[in-house]
């Protein structure tokens, strides 16, 4: 039981992060590899982890 509920987390936390990335990339407007819209651009211009365990409610 506590592996199912622990990979239900884990699947939530990687879709809410996929979103967030998506969500990034179009108010940036950055979608290409070559706008600097990459995932790794993501990760070091967002706190990305706060921001995924938060839903957004926060900047």
């Amino acid at each position: 039981m506590l592996l199912v509920m622990g990979l239900l987390s884990a699947t939530g936390f990687v879709q809410a992060l996929g979103v967030n990335y998506r969500l990034w990339q179009l108010e940036a407007q950055r979608v290409s590899a070559s706008e600097q819209g990459g995932f790794q651009a993501f990760l070091r211009e967002r706190r990305w982890c706060r921001r995924v365990l938060t839903a957004g409610l926060r900047r």
